[in-house]
């Protein structure tokens, strides 16, 4: 019985500023990044909020029958004092959220798992946001993403 692969390129990608490296064997893949990032600047920008957004479809081909995926984002996180920002990651319809609070400083690993039709795509998207309060202009944030991995998770026996 074959293995669900996902196909050698994305068939959609909002952004160029990435890298994508499909394992031999078709079962995994890693986007980097060069320059997933949203930032609030403490004292420098008057706006409050930043956004960065990153979707793009991955054709997933030979699965006999439902199959179960991972999706890891790595990346890193600061926020001082009156600020703070979120990552969320969506695949498919599911989506995960992790929130940055005031006074984070910190690495982050956000994961969801999804179960996928035969012959399907993964539509993925990755938001990042940083703000800070309106009043506190020295306020300042960064959500940053450094990449995502896919595997394809094994089948049970």
């Amino acid at each position: 019985m074959s293995q669900a692969t996902f196909g050698q390129q994305p068939t959609y990608a909002s952004t160029d500023d990435f890298d994508i490296a499909v394992s031999e064997d078709k079962r995994a893949f890693t986007l980097t990044f060069t320059n997933m990032l949203a930032a609030v600047d403490a004292g420098t920008l008057p706006e409050p909020v930043a956004t960065r957004t990153f979707s793009f479809v991955m054709p997933l081909e030979s699965a006999p029958d439902t199959v179960q995926i991972s999706f890891v984002v790595s990346g890193f996180a600061l926020a001082s004092k009156a600020a703070n920002g979120y990552a969320v990651l969506s695949v498919n319809g599911r989506t995960g959220v992790l929130e940055f609070p005031s006074g984070t400083e910190q690495e982050f690993v956000l994961e969801l798992e999804l179960e996928a039709e035969p012959t399907s795509e993964c539509r993925i998207s990755l938001f990042l946001l940083a703000e800070r309060e309106l009043a506190d202009p020295l306020a300042g944030a960064t959500v940053s993403a450094l990449n995502i991995d896919a595997d394809v998770l094994p089948r049970p026996v």
